[in-house]
């Protein structure tokens, strides 16, 4: 039987029934390969009602931080502070994995010995009915996929399971608020990381409206700097680096044309190389 974890971050401006359902989409999968603990990183101060709730799940480690120090860094806090575990699995507050979802990395993972992150499809999705939204596929293996990393990420965070092993030689860095993903996968392509994709839609994420204005000018740029770098170290090529200011380009669009864009089936062919 292995041992697995949940990583989650949570703030004070978090839903607590969207959590909920993120929590409950966790307890009713399949876990009769492993053991299971939702490490909890509280970053700042919530109310008592949001604190009473965490308090009430169960196979939960909760840690809480004196001030909100952002994703990154209470991500690092967990991977440091739990090195136990044979698995970690990485969820926003307000998505939702599929009943199977863990069982199929982990069978996986047992198969593909040398697969140190493991990632799948999602669905994104606005509304209540989050089975009828956007699909989003990546490349399977690992080949395909640093071969297309220079177009976007091609390991969608939020459903990455990373081995122990994982952490041994790569971690979040807690200084960095933002597109701490696309920090962790370009130390990670720098440290000869091999990652892979199941072709299953894995987890459904939410979006909203505060999706698309949540990404300012200092994070375009910031991404844009980490994807040329990606694209640098894959050896893409020339009209490769086409891709990172065409991104910076479109972040800078007015939120309602990228919110439109953002869902576009040519878009999503043309960052996704299968």
């Amino acid at each position: 039987m292995h041992s697995s974890c949940i990583l989650i971050s949570v703030y004070f401006q978090n839903s607590i029934s969207e959590l909920s359902l993120a929590i409950d989409s966790v307890i009713n999968a399949d876990w009769t390969r492993s053991n299971y603990t939702i490490l909890v990183y509280v970053d700042g101060p919530i109310s008592a009602k949001f604190d009473s709730y965490l308090k009430s799940i169960p196979n939960c480690q909760i840690t809480y931080g004196n001030e909100n120090r952002g994703l990154s860094f209470g991500l690092h806090h967990l991977t440091s502070n739990n090195k136990m575990y044979d698995f970690y699995f990485r969820m926003d507050s307000d998505d939702i994995s599929l009943p199977d979802r863990f069982i199929k990395q982990i069978k996986f993972l047992e198969c593909n010995p040398h697969i140190n992150v493991l990632g799948g499809s999602i669905v994104e999705f606005r509304n209540a009915d989050y089975k009828s939204g956007f699909q989003r596929t990546y490349p399977l293996e690992h080949g395909q996929i640093l071969d297309s990393f220079h177009k976007g990420s091609q390991i969608a965070h939020v459903t990455a399971c990373f081995r122990n092993s994982f952490f041994r030689n790569v971690n979040y860095n807690p200084f960095n608020k933002i597109n701490e993903d696309l920090e962790l996968w370009y130390d990670s392509i720098k440290a000869g990381i091999i990652f892979s994709n199941l072709p299953d839609i894995l987890v459904y994420v939410r979006t909203s409206p505060s999706f698309f204005k949540r990404r300012g000018l200092k994070k375009a740029i910031n991404e844009f700097l980490f994807m040329v770098k990606i694209t640098h170290i894959t050896n893409s090529g020339f009209k490769s680096y086409m891709f990172p200011l065409c991104r910076l380009i479109f972040r800078l669009l007015p939120t309602q044309l990228t919110s439109l864009l953002y869902k576009c089936k040519i878009r999503n062919s043309l960052l996704i190389k299968k």
